[in-house]
């Protein structure tokens, strides 16, 4: 069905102040939080945000969306925009998919054992579940690291996902992050010292084992070089 002019034009006049999102002064505005869930229609979607009173007019909000080709693009997970946003950055969001998100925090020499309670309360799924996924024997071959399981493979960082995210998904990230750390300029680094990819991560988790503070890395470093370049 294609729109009349004369439509377009009253839909704009009604929700002027809607799509463009400006605001009539300064107060503070509050934040609210509605879920899409996967699946959902683009009438299911619009029920929801005329529920949390986010559209007044939800025709115009439809007409608007299909003029811009958003009513079959919009991503499920769960959402939190001010109270007054606009139409136009209300369809921003959605189709872009700017879900909430939370932060989970890697320290440097976590083991998996010490990773896996993060990562079960991000992904809200069973310790045992996490513990099991991070130590099966074929995790290695699966995420196609050197091996021989995951130890030292799922990168220390600061990661935000959005809550209920799936493990493969966050472990995925992780090992994502530990291949960008491979630049060209580290593999040939590596290669000059006789050491492959595999020896370096190892290496790297004996050390940070040993260590209890930061400040013993190098030193413990040091001796381990020391006795792999006299053989013992």
């Amino acid at each position: 069905m294609r729109l009349r002019p004369a439509l377009v034009r009253r839909v704009l006049a009604v929700g002027c102040i809607s799509i463009v999102g400006c605001r009539p002064d300064d107060r503070a505005v509050s934040q609210v939080e509605f879920a899409i869930p996967s699946g959902a229609t683009f009438a299911q979607i619009i029920d929801t945000l005329a529920a949390r009173e986010l559209i007044r007019f939800p025709i115009a909000f439809k007409a608007i969306a299909r003029l811009r080709h958003n009513d079959r693009g919009v991503r499920s997970g769960g959402y939190r925009v001010p109270s007054d946003i606009g139409w136009l950055p209300l369809l921003d969001v959605l189709v872009e998919g700017r879900v909430v998100t939370v932060p989970i925090t890697i320290p440097e020499g976590f083991t998996l054992l010490q990773i896996a309670p993060r990562l079960a309360e991000v992904a809200n799924v069973s310790l045992e579940e996490v513990e099991n996924r991070l130590q099966d024997p074929n995790a290695a071959a699966e995420w196609g690291v050197p091996g021989p399981t995951l130890e030292g493979y799922l990168f220390p960082d600061t990661y935000r996902f959005a809550p209920g995210v799936s493990l493969d998904l966050a472990i995925q990230a992780m090992i994502d992050q530990y291949r960008r750390f491979w630049t060209g300029e580290r593999r040939a680094r590596a290669a000059a010292l006789q050491f492959s990819e595999r020896d370096v991560t190892t290496l790297a988790s004996i050390i940070q084992g040993e260590a209890l503070r930061t400040a013993e890395m190098p030193t413990i470093s040091g001796v381990f070089h020391n006795r792999l370049d006299i053989g013992y």
